[in-house]
């Protein structure tokens, strides 16, 4: 949990959440899992107004990846950043409040859980009640007598992330033109052989069109997503080096 207090923090973009840092347990039935960083508003008050299980104090989704991450071999045992780029809270700040910072598993890939190192350094000192977490093994949220090694980052700090959303790419790409109505080319272009995941999402971070390409050179992807409503989309292309991300109207 972040407690967020404007008169310590200083300036709102100093408010500004841009990644979170996870340190992976050394499990590697991890890999190949997809997971989300999040970060929830919490109202503790929500726990007295209506009684209940924990998760009746999460509100909403004040933040996290618009693509998920798909969890590596190299990351096991490892500090891990993923970028924050989608939500209120990462375009405007945190406000003065509370804060449950974590991830979302989006696909399990066969694997069972995605689990981070507890702080050793820490465990003397902990209660047997420290934290709650939600496992995508036992549903719902819980207490656990473990401080799990998260940290949120503000700001420009000089922290790399596992997934670049600016990287010194070899690759480039344009929609065009954009603004469309539906109808749309992309043209990607790569000084060495490549392959990338292409996908395209809706606001929600729901994929509503994927393939695979392969790219040395120049191609043109002719898209037709006339059969979806109007609105904002985003087209990107992955793979386990970087991300490359584009807005389509």
């Amino acid at each position: 949990m972040y407690i967020i207090d404007p008169l310590v923090i200083g300036s709102q973009s100093n408010r500004i959440p841009t990644s979170i840092t996870y340190a992976v347990s050394a499990n590697t039935s991890q890999v190949g899992m997809e997971i989300r960083p999040m970060i929830w508003e919490y109202n503790e008050d929500s726990l007295f107004t209506t009684p209940g299980s924990i998760d009746r104090a999460f509100d909403k989704v004040v933040a996290s990846s618009l693509v998920p991450y798909t969890i590596q071999t190299s990351n096991i045992g490892q500090l891990m950043t993923l970028s924050l780029d989608t939500g209120s809270g990462f375009l405007n700040g945190l406000t003065t409040g509370q804060y449950i910072v974590g991830w979302e598993v989006t696909n399990t890939n066969g694997g069972s859980y995605f689990e981070v190192q507890e702080d050793v350094s820490l465990k003397q000192f902990q209660d047997d009640v420290t934290c709650f977490i939600n496992l995508a093994h036992n549903p719902g949220w819980g207490w656990v007598n473990a401080n799990p090694v998260i940290r949120l980052n503000f700001g420009n700090l000089p922290i790399a992330s596992n997934v670049k959303k600016n990287p010194n790419s070899t690759t480039t790409f344009n929609v065009i033109p954009n603004p469309n109505n539906g109808e749309f080319s992309l043209t990607i272009t790569s000084t060495e052989k490549v392959t990338y995941d292409l996908n395209i999402r809706n606001v929600l971070g729901q994929v509503i069109h994927t393939d695979n390409i392969t790219v040395s050179g120049t191609i043109v992807e002719q898209m037709d997503l006339t059969q979806f409503e109007k609105g904002v989309y985003f087209v990107s292309l992955e793979n386990g080096a970087e991300r490359l991300l584009k807005k389509l109207i």
